[in-house]
């Protein structure tokens, strides 16, 4: 019987989900039971993906040479994607549990296809509220079973590409987001995930005037 093991290219995913699906793999990794060393071993992907956050969130225009870090990073980040892949090979060779608790995908051993996560559906009751504080909206929303992480996306500026929108990761049912100037049309959008998804499924657009 051929032993399970995780994928380790990573190169198939897409720029515009790369960090959402990378902060999920953080956390299931680093809260898994069945892995002890879970946080030290995904520190490395941690820093590297809060360094690509940054750079994208820097700027909605940017340069050539702010266009080629950002595909540095995203390299950085998939390198150490199937770095936490290969030790957790090594570390859990076939003990599937432990395996699929670091929400990587699996592909049989000399196989090319892996088990598939099952997509989740987009978040519910989704409500666009005024925030708690001076020019902050709060975002509510329901969100499906088995989502470990939702990620939030939002602007000021519809024309802007989705992957240049602000981005917001956090395992709540509410977010306050802001601040903004009052009278600004804010743009938000919802998805949830569980660690292993590859394309979020978001919500509706759903848009408030900031008071």
């Amino acid at each position: 019987m051929k032993k399970e093991k995780l994928r380790i290219n990573f190169g198939a995913i897409k720029n515009k989900v790369l960090s959402e699906y990378t902060h999920g793999i953080v956390l299931q990794t680093s809260t898994s039971t069945f892995i002890p060393n879970g946080i030290a071993l995904s520190l490395p992907l941690d820093k590297a993906v809060k360094l690509l956050d940054t750079a994208l969130a820097s700027t909605t225009n940017p340069t050539k040479a702010q266009t080629a870090e950002r595909d540095n990073l995203r390299l950085g980040v998939k390198s150490e994607l199937s770095r936490l892949a290969i030790q957790l090979n090594l570390d859990y060779e076939g003990q599937t549990a432990v395996l699929l608790s670091s929400g990587l995908p699996l592909v049989s051993n000399g196989g090319a296809a892996g088990r598939p996560a099952g997509e989740l559906p987009a978040p519910t009751n989704v409500r666009l509220l005024d925030g708690h504080q001076p020019g902050c909206l709060l975002l509510k929303f329901k969100r499906p079973v088995g989502a470990i992480q939702t990620v939030i996306r939002y602007t000021t500026d519809l024309s802007l590409p989705e992957e240049n929108w602000q981005m917001a990761v956090g395992g709540g049912r509410e977010r306050e987001l802001g601040s903004f100037p009052p009278g600004t049309r804010v743009y938000v959008k919802v998805a949830a995930i569980n660690g292993s998804t590859m394309e979020p499924v978001y919500s509706a657009v759903f848009s408030r005037l900031v008071q």
